[in-house]
């Protein structure tokens, strides 16, 4: 149920971009969606949600602090200082209120955090089964694995398992050629790095292709736009090369 609301985790990374060019109006709305999203989050207890809020939060800042000048930089960790200020004076934390009812007894129970949500005993057993079941194995015998490979492996054996992991890992690679194909956009590289890093936090944590199937589509989508991206400015790219070279030659 989480996974709805994944996309909308990574708002507070993108929205604090400066290069990002977005009205005062939108990003006061792309802020209440993302308040509204957390209390929901929140709400129903996942680690997972929070992790991907946190850590988009933090890339997105690393990557565009490196990239951007000092001159953007101190309005970009003001705004920052600000808003911790607000939230560290304004919000109300208190372990006994209601909306953090689930998440407070999810993190109470030590052996659970330990274990990952229990995820860690069911990735062993589903690692074990991949060599001794490789034509897959029965939901019954303990569950979903909370993994898009694993499970895969559980539905339809050990081959489709291995096709989806090459399709993921390339996917990984198109990404990493998106960010170094043009340095100087940083907002969209840190779009594309914020998302990416949000699909395989997901994807290593929840049955995607039996719960949430649609997920893996919108990511389809996703490398289908960076493979787009990328193939047209790899063509558009030798257009100038050409001209500056045939423009030498006649003179």
């Amino acid at each position: 149920m989480g996974g709805f609301f994944m996309l909308n985790m990574c708002l507070p990374g993108l929205l604090l971009i400066r290069q990002l060019k977005l009205s005062l109006g939108f990003k006061i709305f792309g802020g209440v969606i993302f308040f509204l999203s957390l209390i929901c989050v929140i709400r129903l207890g996942s680690r997972t949600q929070l992790l991907i809020s946190v850590l988009t939060i933090l890339v997105s800042i690393i990557y565009t602090l490196r990239k951007q000048s000092i001159k953007k930089n101190i309005p970009m960790l003001f705004m920052i200082v600000i808003l911790l200020g607000i939230v560290a004076t304004q919000v109300s934390f208190d372990r006994n209120a209601d909306w953090m009812a689930v998440y407070v007894s999810r993190m109470d129970d030590a052996k659970n955090v330990a274990s990952a949500g229990g995820r860690s005993q069911r990735w062993e057993k589903a690692i074990e089964n991949i060599f001794t079941k490789p034509m897959g194995w029965s939901k019954n015998e303990f569950g979903f694995a909370h993994n898009l490979w694993l499970d895969v492996a559980m539905v339809g054996g050990v081959m489709p398992m291995i096709f989806l992991f090459f399709f993921c890992v390339k996917s990984f690679f198109q990404v990493k050629k998106t960010i170094k194909l043009l340095p100087d956009q940083i907002s969209f590289n840190a779009l594309v790095l914020t998302y990416a890093i949000s699909f395989f936090l997901v994807f290593f944590v929840e049955p995607i292709m039996i719960g949430y199937f649609r997920l893996f589509s919108v990511f389809c989508i996703f490398i289908g736009i960076l493979n787009g991206y990328n193939s047209r400015f790899s063509n558009t790219s030798l257009i100038p090369k050409v001209q500056v070279n045939s423009f030498e030659a006649k003179k």
